[in-house]
């Protein structure tokens, strides 16, 4: 049974983390942001806070996913696929983008190394069974 339990937490801790980490996006930046005008600071703000915290619920919610011993290798997998998608986005990439949609997708790639820092330093716990 634990032999079946850790293949489906493999299987399953990407797909589900993404999901929850688009979730988390959706449900700040709609709800949250459904009581600021359009088009204002706070908007823009609250756009960019939306993706730092998905990028760090994204690696919070894969590393607890993950088997008990591999948090911290789950964790740094995050960071250095986020580190990649950084160098090769800044080098193939045409900024057509605005500035604050470059904002957020730097927010989330903060989000997800802060969490993935935190979760090496052991600072964040999981309690699993």
């Amino acid at each position: 049974m634990t032999n079946t339990k850790n293949i489906l937490r493999w299987l399953l801790f990407l797909p589900i983390s993404l999901l929850c980490g688009w979730f988390v996006f959706l449900v700040f930046d709609t709800f949250v942001g459904g009581y600021i005008g359009p088009d204002s600071t706070a908007s823009y703000l609250n756009h960019i806070a939306a993706g730092g915290l998905s990028g760090a619920a994204t690696v919070y919610i894969g590393a607890y996913i993950a088997p008990h011993s591999y948090e911290k290798k789950v964790a740094i997998g995050y960071a250095v696929i986020a580190l990649i998608g950084i160098i090769l986005t800044l080098t193939f990439v045409k900024q057509e983008y605005g500035l604050f949609d470059n904002l957020t997708y730097i927010a989330q790639n903060v989000g997800v190394l802060y969490m993935a820092w935190r979760i090496y330093q052991d600072k964040v716990v999981f309690e699993k069974q």
